[in-house]
């Protein structure tokens, strides 16, 4: 998000390595109720994908987990899993 509209973003052979033009896809939040919208650094994904989040998101709501201790867990994850980049997660109930 740090590059939205940011277009003297340029890599070493001149040409955009981070695209300041957002994806957006926009979603009926009557189709997630009652799930889980989580959001995280590339810290966090270099240590682990998307489905893995969702699947560890889904056990740890199963067990009632609130979802600061989720974001916790996200978190120390990355760390025990050798991220050093940025390692942020929130976590929030729809």
């Amino acid at each position: 998000a740090r590059a939205i509209g940011d277009k003297e973003v340029v890599g070493d052979s001149g040409r955009c390595c981070i695209s300041p033009n957002p994806k957006i896809t926009c979603y009926s939040e009557e189709d997630f109720k009652g799930g889980h919208m989580v959001l995280v650094c590339d810290g966090v994904t270099d240590v682990g994908s998307s489905n893995e989040i969702g699947k560890g998101i889904y056990e740890m709501a199963q067990r009632n987990e609130s979802v600061q201790d989720m974001s916790t867990k996200i978190v120390y994850h990355a760390l025990q899993n050798g991220s050093k980049d940025n390692i942020t997660a929130v976590v929030v109930k729809l």
